[in-house]
């Protein structure tokens, strides 16, 4: 990957740009000066070689996987000129054209990781001007236009939130260029900031108050802007080329009021309509944090599994495993969905039997694959598994749950359901809600069995309507 990006922008512009001082070298000369500076000996685990990346590494590697794949998912007569366009607007000198340039090529690698189909617009056909590029959704085939907007936070005052981040008027600048669809506008921020769990008084708090206080506001001809999916980002590495740190990213919802970091909900059901809703958004955010890093292998598997000498079969949803029956006999079992238990180190997994009865099993794992689950536990159990995170609360529980029973007959549900809920009030469902409620339940006594699991933990209820 270093050795196709150096190819792209010319050995001898590198060298010429990182033979100059410091303070006048272009940022990737930084970028590559800093990181051969960084390298050090690290560990080796299992026969493999770890070691996190510096900001200046990072950087680096992340340009040249992102422009490797705009070429590689670019038309092949499309693919040379689009790339090329990109180096020659990443070698300007003005710093805030760079950074532009930069992340335009993070928003299109992000969509195209994400599974998105992109097409590039130009950017201004007569006195329109257009956004970066239209991004079309495969599996429900919604389409968006996206905009991606980089602040340059150099110089920027650090006691003042709104021209520190500067989030509502790259917004509203965004929501000003034509669109013929659904808009998505990404923001960077570049600041150092490092944030935790808790959002007050960091940048999230700040940037959804700015979107927030941005929804008043009209066009010049009195017109109201578009609603729009805000994906704000900080890729705070830029900032600490010799710190260890990663990319943040969250998703805001101008006008759309129930897409938004911790929108309460009541229910289970009133969950899953919001995810319906807004599925295509839900895989770009999840994509986000799924691919981060650059992967380590061509096809994409996890070194510590790829080279592991036990070569134990992987879990992976649409695999077919030997399980035992309830009756203690092997049977034969597709993997629907799974969930990991880390005090346990076992895999709970939904297993679909040829007949169509679903059997929950457990399967011990190894330390090379609870290595990897840690790394990145969203797609441990494959590409094709929607679980996105490990099962920390009963909603986490719920969501593993509804991935193997939303298609469930309503027959069926009712059956289950009837001991706790009146006849009345199942008829006045529908088969989602049926389905919603009944994992609902499910994920509450799951939770309490692992909660009973832990040092002085205990359970109590029993009811699958909780």
């Amino acid at each position: 990957m270093k050795e196709f990006l150096f190819s792209l922008l010319g050995r001898e512009w590198l060298r010429e740009e990182t033979a100059k001082a410091p303070e006048i070298q272009h940022p990737i000369a930084r970028w590559v000066v800093m990181a051969q500076a960084d390298v050090t000996p690290v560990p080796i685990i299992n026969g493999l070689r770890h070691g996190d990346m510096t900001g200046a590494m990072k950087a680096f590697m992340q340009l040249a996987y992102n422009l490797y794949l705009i070429a590689h998912n670019s038309p092949p007569d499309d693919a040379f000129d689009r790339v090329r366009g990109y180096i020659a607007r990443l070698k300007q000198r003005h710093f805030g054209n760079f950074l532009g340039a930069l992340y335009e090529t993070y928003a299109a690698a992000a969509f195209l990781k994400a599974g998105f189909n992109i097409q590039y617009e130009e950017e201004h056909k007569g006195e329109r001007r257009y956004t970066e590029f239209v991004a079309v959704y495969p599996q429900t085939g919604r389409t968006f236009s996206v905009e991606a907007k980089a602040r340059d936070s150099s110089g920027a005052p650090q006691d003042d939130e709104v021209k520190r981040l500067r989030v509502k008027s790259k917004l509203i600048s965004a929501l000003n260029k034509y669109s013929e669809h659904e808009r998505i506008v990404m923001i960077e921020l570049n600041v150092p900031d490092e944030v935790g769990e808790d959002f007050a008084n960091q940048w999230p708090a700040a940037a959804m108050d700015q979107i927030r206080s941005a929804e008043g506001l009209t066009k010049n001809d009195g017109q109201e802007f578009d609603p729009a999916y805000v994906i704000v980002t900080n890729h705070n590495y830029h900032s600490r080329l010799d710190a260890r740190v990663q990319t943040q990213a969250l998703g805001f919802g101008y006008k759309i009021p129930d897409f938004a970091p911790a929108v309460p909900i009541s229910s289970f059901y009133e969950y899953v309509c919001s995810q319906e809703r807004h599925l295509e958004i839900d895989a770009l955010m999840n994509s986000l944090k799924d691919h981060s890093h650059i992967p380590a292998t061509f096809d994409g598997e996890q070194p510590e599994l790829a080279f592991d000498p036990d070569q134990r079969p992987r879990l992976k949803v649409g695999e077919i495993y030997e399980i035992p029956s309830v009756d203690g006999d092997p049977v034969a079992g597709l993997l629907e969905s799974g969930t990991v238990i880390e005090s346990q180190q076992l895999a709970y997994c939904v297993h679909r039997l040829e007949n169509g009865t679903r059997i929950l099993a457990t399967h011990p794992l190894s330390d090379s694959e609870m290595i990897v689950w840690r790394r990145n536990p969203s797609i441990f159990f494959g590409e094709e598994d929607r679980i996105k995170k490990p099962a920390e609360s009963p909603l986490d529980f719920a969501i593993f749950l509804y991935e193997s029973y939303k298609n469930t007959d309503r027959t069926k549900l009712e059956e289950w359901l009837s001991p706790w809920v009146p006849a009345a009030a199942l008829a006045e469902m529908d088969q989602k809600q049926l389905a919603a409620r009944y994992c609902e339940g499910m994920a509450m006594q799951m939770w309490k069995t692992t909660q009973a699991n832990k040092p002085g933990g205990k359970v109590s209820g029993d009811s699958a309507g909780d």
